[in-house]
């Protein structure tokens, strides 16, 4: 099927890496992030960061939650840096990056336990760096019985490979307290069966680390809900011959004209995409990897712009579960492109029409992350007093810390 002219923007890629490892001079940074060898002040991340052992060691008191972030300081696993710190910010933990081994883990659960409060472990299945869930409880069994963490925030498992629909459960199980506790994650699996003491919620998929969105996506998605000036009547930026995406460009172009596009191969950065949502009416989504969920519906939402999903009745309600909007307030729902196309473009014929799908995906939105916030809070505890900051601290092999503002 040959593809009318799109608008192309070719802008260079740019890749934005979290830089450190655990070694005798450990780093730990406060609402700052590393590029290359600079270190800047930025707002995606006001929650501390102790990198390394030694670091997160120190940081820990009595009482006030930890988190461990296991091996976040990978690019491979750093998509949902920023979303992490909108998810947790509220409570305000110990933050602890770099721990990539059972030894560190058994370490810092231990130390928690040791000390009191609260903990959560947030982990990635991805590629070969993600931790296998089976690892994992092994792993966390091997700290011994009362230093499991409250809170499992489970990322990027898009499919369920060889797992039956109880073995997750029972692994969840085996990683937290035996008298149970809560797991978040981002992807339904509509067929699994959880233990009872086991509470699994799903969140928003989250958006990229690089969107300038302070860490607060849901104050973003209500301010430009209501920035109804957009001159583009519909973006996509990502690969454009994957999966259903060549049949939904055509529809789109064959029915609301020529498009504004970035391929797979020229993406824009995270700021500069950001802002092309931003003067955007709508963005269809396309399959994403395995599935229906794309970060692309959550991307073009908190910009303002009303994402458009296709897929058949049942995919999109496994999707997006109990959050599922079957009216279709919110999201643009469609079975096949042709449609969707249509329904986009008797919508952009009412501009009232517009706003209030605007207005109804920021409460969504909204109203979804808030209830895993919710969560959150239940695991791991009553918010942190200790203020947010924004400073360098390095910590030597002795123990002995140094600050610059």
């Amino acid at each position: 099927m040959r593809l009318l002219p799109l608008i192309h923007l070719f802008v260079p890629a740019s890749a934005i890496f979290f830089t450190g490892g655990i070694n005798t001079n450990t780093t730990l940074l406060l609402g700052f992030e590393q590029f290359g060898n600079v270190t800047q002040s930025d707002d995606r991340f006001p929650i501390p960061v102790f990198q390394g052992v030694a670091a997160c060691s120190k940081a820990m008191v009595r009482d006030r939650p930890a988190v461990l972030l296991l091996n976040m300081h990978h690019a491979c696993n750093c998509w949902e840096r920023q979303y992490t710190q909108d998810l947790l910010r509220k409570v305000n933990p110990v933050l602890c990056a770099g721990i990539s081994n059972r030894t560190q883990l058994v370490a810092m659960l231990s130390k928690k336990a040791s000390l009191g409060g609260h903990m959560g472990v947030v982990f990635s299945s991805l590629g070969r760096r993600g931790w296998d869930t089976g690892t994992l409880a092994s792993d966390v069994e091997a700290a011994g019985h009362g230093v499991r963490p409250n809170l499992l925030i489970h990322l990027s498992e898009e499919s369920p490979g060889e797992l039956g629909s109880v073995e997750l459960g029972s692994r969840y199980k085996r990683m937290l307290p035996e008298s149970g506790g809560y797991v978040l994650r981002q992807y339904h699996r509509p067929n699994a069966r959880y233990p009872t003491e086991v509470q699994v919620h799903e969140i928003p998929l989250g958006y990229a680390a690089s969107f300038p969105v302070g860490a607060d996506s849901c104050q973003m998605a209500r301010q430009n809900a209501k920035k109804s000036h957009r001159n583009v009547t519909w973006s996509f930026f990502g690969d454009s011959v994957k999966k259903d995406r060549p049949v939904m460009l055509q529809r789109m172009q064959e029915t609301l004209g020529t498009g504004q596009m970035s391929n797979h191969r020229n993406h824009l950065n995270g700021e500069q995409m950001f802002k092309a949502y931003q003067q955007s009416k709508l963005v269809p989504v396309g399959y994403g990897d395995k599935n229906l969920h794309c970060f692309r519906t959550y991307e073009a939402l908190i910009a303002g712009a009303i994402p458009i999903v296709v897929g058949k009745s049942t995919e999109r309600a496994d999707t997006f579960a109990t959050h599922y909007d079957r009216g279709g307030g919110s999201i643009v729902f469609a079975d096949d492109w042709a449609q969707a196309a249509n329904m986009a473009k008797e919508l952009l014929q009412s501009p009232i029409k517009l706003q209030a799908h605007r207005d109804r995906l920021a409460q969504w939105y909204c109203n979804w992350l808030d209830e895993s916030k919710d969560i959150v809070m239940k695991a791991l505890g009553n918010p942190s007093p200790i203020p947010l900051r924004k400073k360098v601290v390095t910590v030597d092999s002795r123990g002995v810390s140094s600050a610059e503002a």
